[in-house]
């Protein structure tokens, strides 16, 4: 075997700085060398049984692994393991982690949930041992509130950790959530579900926002054609039968490079008969929905589908 000290600073390299005291003695340590290496100031006692060595930054990876190997069949579940796995939500400052039923629900590095967790919904993130994506979305849905839950969602699903019909599958079979959060989470996912996707959280957030409206599900991608029905541009949906249709205008894909480009492609979709609306972050801000709510509802009302524009014998564009 390695020299002790060596075999411990290789296992905590691997462990983001922390290891257990059964680590130790396995590498070879006996306990007085470990309580003599503690007060050398080599190594910091973060709990009874787990340990990090000295300089190891602290932060989510080295807080989530300490809080993971303190406990046997632990893993790093809700908001931590949606950071895991890439979500921007902030995370608090105490990890969360699942442990086995019947498990001490007590710890001084972490908040825990004692709950089942089959081997099949645990993954390693980091070397993190965790929830999966479906599973974190799931949990989360027992911690935060709609907006919060909802903009997770957005995010994981577009970093494609896992698909909506992943999360609502396994939505439908959890036990420990009540009947309204579910209902609330299987909202959040359904603008994801269909065979095409929002094409960012924030454009999923939109689409979640017409529906709150009453508007009628829109199409996705919907192709324009000119008179002699040559494509001519893809929009992010609307309704067809009203000639009716938005944008989401990601700062990624129209910013002011593409203004003028827009400004045209906007030009030649509005001079075939189609009324094209406009949406960016700024309308989902919570003093501007008032506004973009009437500037769409005015807008579906007074676009007649094609059928009633008919019976009233009116040309259409």
């Amino acid at each position: 075997m390695e020299r002790p000290d060596e075999y411990v600073a290789w296992l905590a390299q691997k462990q983001h700085g922390t290891f257990t005291t059964d680590q130790a003695r396995t590498a070879g340590f006996s306990d007085d060398q470990i309580h003599l290496r503690v007060r050398r100031g080599q190594w910091v006692r973060l709990m009874r049984g787990v340990m990090a060595v000295t300089g190891a930054a602290p932060g989510l990876l080295r807080s989530a692994m300490a809080a993971v190997i303190s406990r046997p069949g632990a893993a790093a579940s809700h908001q931590t393991a949606a950071a895991l796995h890439g979500s921007t939500i902030p995370v608090p400052p105490r990890p969360a982690i699942t442990v086995p039923p019947g498990s001490s629900g007590r710890s001084p590095l972490a908040v825990v949930h004692r709950l089942v967790l089959p081997h099949h919904l645990a993954t390693t993130v980091d070397g993190i041992r965790c929830t999966t994506a479906d599973r974190t979305l799931v949990d989360c849905a027992a911690v935060l509130g709609p907006k919060r839950h909802g903009a997770l969602i957005g995010e994981l699903l577009h970093r494609r950790a896992t698909t909506a019909r992943a999360v609502l599958d396994l939505l439908h079979t959890t036990t420990y959530l009540t009947t309204e959060r579910k209902t609330r989470a299987a909202a959040a996912l359904d603008v994801w579900l269909p065979a095409i996707r929002p094409g960012s959280p924030a454009e999923a957030r939109f689409l979640r926002q017409v529906a709150d409206w009453g508007l009628p599900e829109p199409e996705r991608q919907i192709v324009i054609r000119d008179r002699s029905n040559q494509v001519v541009a893809r929009v992010d949906g609307g309704w067809p039968d009203r000639r009716l249709g938005f944008e989401y205008d990601s700062v990624r894909w129209h910013g002011p490079a593409a203004w003028a480009s827009d400004e045209a492609r906007h030009d030649l979709i509005e001079s075939l008969g189609w009324r094209l609306l406009h949406v960016d972050k700024s309308d989902l801000a919570p003093g501007a929905t008032t506004g973009t709510r009437t500037l769409f509802l005015d807008a579906f009302r007074r676009r007649e589908a094609p059928t009633l524009a008919r019976r009233r014998h009116e040309p259409l564009p």
